[in-house]
């Protein structure tokens, strides 16, 4: 462990006062306070890989040599007088109460950091990320790395899954995260611990909670990050070297709208994967992989209620009470018909469209979709399905054409162009939001997982 003189920044009070030395005493209220104080001084020292760093600037430290409250003002400290932190090789430091300072000691204690990604605390979970582009969110980008402490989280929303009440955000700037990379020696003098962009998803949690619904938790706020403000994310372990770095941006008044209720549910969480591995890959042909994936998945719910509702209609009809042979052989046609949806190609457009809102893609449609992008809030419903059919016929001719070899795939005339590709897998995008807030919204018993 580093000596304590030298590894910690801690700067208290108003400077006037503390430069008027008498023979009063400064307090610590409660008494046991000092302990706490000295105690949480010492565990985050050791977390600090810098002997040379200064620990203090003209503030209040009971483990100084000499220290002496005697020739202090008559100062009371308590839990909430506040004092700043900071770390090796960064310019700014961080304002905190002497009660967060002892909880943040707790919490590192009890902390650790999985492949320079993740961040974990017994109440505590920080995501690295990083925005993608072309699409994330500039202005969003820009106001989350105008402020420099780590206590000012944006877009926060709550969920309650089961007891476990949870509070998703995103932070930037100085975190735990921060303070275990010192002690791994994973910083220099132009990669330090705290970089101007550092961004995290950040899940605080129950206790109890367990690491799979956390994930799972900070999988669904990620999704709607990306479906409500486009900020699209990726997972971004902090590397060995620095590339490159966000300028810093001022402070504005604008503020993000509010996130949807995350989807949370039996089912869900290998689906928003699926969603959040296409948002994440720059490549259109891979996004249209995992966002056709999307489909499929959602299409064996949307398969069996067309099966049920068909079959629920056809059973609720008073020939039912006294089946003839011909109404056997209606059914048997109606089951025979809905088999056909079971295939890949008749299951995704099925999905399409009962599913989705052409208005809503008709913007993003690329030229070659020139019957989806005529669409607007005076079509006719039955042109809407055509243009709807049309679409998903076109992701499955796309995916089946980026899936097989060249030399075994014989082109249909429904794929996209290779020039429209990306404008394709945008308008696909939007497509696979609005099939998944279809799957999230029906019951967890109707849901095929």
């Amino acid at each position: 462990m580093h000596s304590l003189g030298k590894t910690l920044l801690v700067n208290v009070g108003n400077a006037e006062v503390r430069n008027r030395r008498c023979c009063t005493v400064l307090r610590f209220d409660p008494l046991e306070l000092e302990e706490e104080v000295k105690t949480a001084l010492q565990g985050i020292a050791g977390s600090i890989d810098d002997a040379e760093f200064a620990f203090l600037e003209d503030g209040f430290n009971p483990l100084e040599e000499g220290f002496d409250p005697a020739e202090f003002e008559d100062i009371t400290i308590t839990e909430d007088s506040k004092l700043k932190i900071g770390l090796p090789q960064c310019d700014d430091s961080i304002e905190i109460t002497y009660g967060e300072l002892i909880a943040l000691a707790d919490e590192l204690a009890n902390a650790k950091l999985v492949e320079n990604v993740e961040y974990w605390a017994p109440t505590r979970f920080l995501l690295r990320v990083a925005p993608i582009a072309p699409h994330s969110s500039l202005k969003l980008i820009e106001h989350l790395y105008a402020g420099s402490s780590f206590a000012e989280g944006i877009c926060i929303t709550e969920t309650v899954v089961g007891p476990c009440k949870c509070e998703c955000s995103l932070v930037s700037g100085y975190s735990p995260f921060a303070f275990l990379i010192t002690g791994r020696a994973c910083w220099d003098k132009y990669y330090p611990p705290v970089l101007p962009d550092d961004l995290f998803i950040q899940v605080c949690f129950d206790k109890g909670a367990s690491p799979a619904l956390v994930r799972e938790i900070a999988s669904a706020y990620q999704f709607e990050l990306g479906a409500t403000l486009s900020l699209y994310l990726e997972r971004s372990p902090r590397a060995d070297e620095i590339d490159n770095m966000w300028e810093g941006a001022e402070a504005n008044d604008w503020s993000p709208p509010p996130l949807r209720p995350l989807l949370i549910g039996a089912g869900l969480p290998p689906l928003l994967q699926l969603s959040n591995k296409a948002v994440a890959n720059v490549d259109a042909e891979v996004c249209v992989l995992y966002l056709t994936k999307c489909f499929e998945y959602v299409a064996q719910t949307v398969v069996r209620q067309q099966l049920v509702e068909t079959m629920r209609a056809k059973l609720m009809s008073p020939r039912a009470l006294n089946p003839s042979a011909d109404f056997i052989i209606e059914i048997e046609s109606l089951l025979e018909e809905l088999r056909n949806f079971r295939r890949d190609r008749e299951a995704v457009i099925l999905t399409a469209v009962h599913c989705c809102e052409a208005t809503e893609l008709a913007p993003h449609a690329p030229p070659f979709l020139t019957a989806l992008a005529k669409v607007n809030g005076k079509t006719k419903r039955k042109e809407r399905e055509e243009a709807l059919k049309h679409f998903a016929a076109s992701l499955i001719a796309t995916r089946n054409s980026i899936a097989h070899a060249k030399a075994n795939y014989e082109p249909t005339g429904e794929e996209c162009p290779d020039a429209q590709l990306g404008l394709f897998a945008e308008c696909a995008r939007i497509a696979a939001q609005q099939v998944i807030r279809w799957y999230a919204d029906r019951s967890e018993s109707s849901r095929v997982t």
